[in-house]
């Protein structure tokens, strides 16, 4: 079917597009955290190079594409955007720091514990769930705590983050204006970019 083809053409772009911008993005962030690393920036501007660091870089540019995904064909508003990825990454190196204090390994086996009681039907039921849970607990005291350092990245440093990585996102990715109509001209134009309104005097 005609449309069954189109859709595997334009599939098939939208890899090609990816892979571009993957490549764009990559290339752009490493040299914003060479320029980060390298400025004497102002006590007034927080440094965010060290919140460039705490993930691989492939890892920024997944959350970035995957904020490009799920973003609404009308736009976004760039606080409601920053804020997203910026959370995204802070909650992906949360994640990260459970993982690699085996935290996750232990809550598992606590949770395995957990349900084999739970389903055991001779068990004794001398013992709400919640004590049972906080004894499974006292009895796999040794090892990684189960209470996370969950403390909250202040809000300045949530959107300032991912404002940057909005900003490398209008920057780096382009599309050729006849991608779907060869006729036209043929030249790189940004997929997103930035629109002002002005509301009472304020832009």
């Amino acid at each position: 079917r005609a449309d069954g083809r189109v859709s595997v053409f334009q599939r098939g772009l939208l890899g090609e597009l990816r892979s571009q911008w993957r490549t764009a993005l990559l290339e752009a962030l490493r040299v914003s955290k060479l320029l980060l690393a390298n400025s004497d920036q102002h006590s007034w501007r927080m440094n965010l190079y060290p919140y460039l660091c705490l993930l691989e870089d492939q890892e920024y540019v997944d959350i970035m594409l995957q904020g490009l995904s799920s973003l609404s064909p009308n736009g976004e508003s760039l606080l409601i955007m920053a804020k997203e990825l910026g959370n995204r990454v802070q909650n992906k190196y949360c994640i990260r720091q459970k993982s690699q204090s085996h935290m996750v390994e232990k809550l598992r086996r606590i949770y395995d514990r957990y349900a084999e009681l739970l389903a055991n039907d001779t068990e004794k039921r001398d013992l709400l769930p919640r004590e049972w849970w906080e004894q499974l607990e006292a009895e796999l005291s040794s090892g990684p705590s189960l209470v996370g350092d969950d403390t909250q990245w202040p809000h300045f440093l949530v959107v300032q983050l991912g404002t940057h990585l909005v900003d490398l996102m209008v920057r780096e990715l382009k599309v050729y204006s006849n991608t779907l109509s060869p006729a036209q001209e043929r030249k790189l134009i940004p997929i997103l970019y930035h629109m002002y309104t002005f509301r009472s005097n304020r832009k």
